[in-house]
């Protein structure tokens, strides 16, 4: 947490760091889209649909990952969604479900530590990325 003084008000900041979800950049294509307010998870007064978050499910009508958190406090965003390339499956917010994972490889979206049936390959974490 980030503290300030600023010309008599002291406020405080909370911040935090997400983990590299991006299996590289070789690939990679994003797209505009929009991004539904009632993703959103309230953290204090605002609320934000973490990057990684699958859109527009985590199921078989899947088609990309958010690319980076999203403030929709003020109801749905623009933002860019990743539709082709390389992920850490393991790394997002929520583990893919394998009806994701084949929608999303059938476009070109590959998870590098995950097979076609949502399951990890050797040597790789099953925990999410929080």
């Amino acid at each position: 947490m980030a503290d300030t003084a600023t010309g008599g008000y002291f406020s405080s900041e909370s911040t935090t760091t997400a983990p590299n979800f991006l299996g590289g950049e070789v690939g990679l294509i994003t797209k505009t889209c929009q991004v539904p307010a009632a993703l959103g998870v309230q953290d204090g007064s605002r609320k934000y649909v973490a990057g990684g978050t699958i859109l527009p499910a985590n199921d078989a009508t899947a088609k990309g990952v958010l690319l980076q958190d999203e403030d929709v406090t003020d109801g749905d965003r623009i933002g860019s969604m990743i539709t082709s390339g390389h992920l850490l499956g393991n790394m997002l917010p929520t583990v893919p479900s394998a009806a994701a994972v084949t929608a999303l490889q059938a476009q070109g979206l590959y998870f590098d530590d995950m097979t076609a049936s949502g399951g990890t390959t050797s040597g790789s974490s099953s925990t999410g990325g929080k």
